[in-house]
């Protein structure tokens, strides 16, 4: 008996959204989804102007005064009386349809989050803005910032029965070089600059207490929702196997990249981070994007991206699925080729 994967897309509210998603969008992409055999759509309720000059900002309601202040006043979904997302997670159960919500540990502009949680900076020995000090791993003023995002959205969609939470980053290898990073070499090392191998381990002992932290923090209010996390089994990121298993992660999200692994390298990856479940994500996107290269794909790598994947993810014992990502930044060519190659794969497995 073949095995039921979860399927579908990766998409943004704001980010490199053309116009902000609202209702209407998030429903008539629900119908289509069903219509093509998707089961799974992951959304990312957040953006960031250095990567989208048009949206910059958390995209949901909040009571929060803090994080109120880096909400995109944009989008129809960060005020109470036009939130629309509860609503379209209920629909998109009536329809099959599990919903993942994404987050970004480094997503919001690194200005406003400084003004605003200015112990960050403090945490870092750094008074400017710094990129990767800011978002550094070993900065516990970050992982406070975070965990109260991150508390917040859970508190607000995990009751409309929301399936996941994939978290991007932190990545330990940002920084190495902040103040936080120094403490934490002398501490776990005896020196504040050990060699690649105790760097190594040192960063994957703390990206195994943040990922518990994060893990933790979801299950305290729903404890149903599955933790995933978006990454690469990488020792230099601190994502190793077993880091990422001992922090409590339900599924590793891992990337399959911009340009297209060979089957061989796709079944391998698979191989080394079995039995962490993972549901691979790639990027099939024909636009070019602000501030980092990625290849642009036309309507047969899309298409070829899509069924080379689900075969590797089927394949594989710990494939659980796959997502294609910005479902709202792509031509309706691209769009149309992976529906019609997830739709022939459920259809000949029917």
């Amino acid at each position: 008996m073949k095995k039921k994967l979860r399927i579908g897309w990766q998409t943004g509210m704001t980010y490199q959204a053309p116009k902000p998603m609202d209702k209407d969008y998030l429903f008539c992409l629900l119908d289509r989804m069903a219509e093509n055999g998707m089961n799974f759509l992951s959304i990312m309720p957040e953006s960031m102007g250095r990567f989208d000059p048009s949206h910059d900002g958390i995209c949901w309601p909040t009571d929060n005064a803090r994080l109120l202040s880096l909400q995109d006043k944009l989008s129809p979904n960060s005020y109470w009386e036009t939130e629309f997302l509860s609503e379209g997670i209920n629909y998109a159960k009536s329809l099959g349809i599990d919903v993942n919500i994404m987050l970004h540990w480094h997503m919001v502009n690194h200005e406003r989050l400084l003004k605003v949680y200015p112990d960050i900076g403090k945490s870092a020995g750094i008074d400017n803005l710094d990129l990767y000090k800011t978002c550094c791993s070993k900065n516990s003023s970050m992982l406070n910032y975070f965990l109260e995002l991150l508390a917040d959205v859970c508190q607000l969609y995990a009751k409309n029965g929301i399936h996941s939470i994939t978290v991007e980053g932190p990545f330990a290898e940002w920084c190495g070089s902040c103040l936080s990073c120094l403490r934490w070499y002398e501490q776990t090392t005896g020196t504040q600059n050990p060699n690649e191998n105790m760097r190594i381990l040192a960063d994957n002992l703390k990206m195994r207490d943040i990922l518990k932290k994060i893990s933790a923090t979801i299950k305290s209010t729903s404890p149903s929702v599955e933790f995933w996390v978006h990454s690469g089994p990488w020792s230099k990121r601190g994502h190793q196997p077993d880091t990422l298993l001992k922090g409590g992660v339900d599924c590793l999200m891992n990337y399959f990249c911009h340009d297209l692994y060979e089957p061989e390298a796709m079944s391998s990856i698979m191989d080394f981070v079995n039995p962490l479940p993972c549901c691979p994500q790639t990027c099939v996107r024909d636009k070019a994007t602000n501030n980092y290269f990625v290849k642009t794909k036309t309507p047969e790598d899309a298409g070829r991206y899509a069924r080379s994947i689900l075969e590797t993810v089927e394949k594989a014992p710990n494939g659980i699925g796959a997502v294609f990502f910005n479902e709202i930044y792509l031509s309706e060519a691209n769009r149309t080729a992976v529906y019609d190659e997830c739709g022939r794969y459920v259809k000949d497995r029917i």
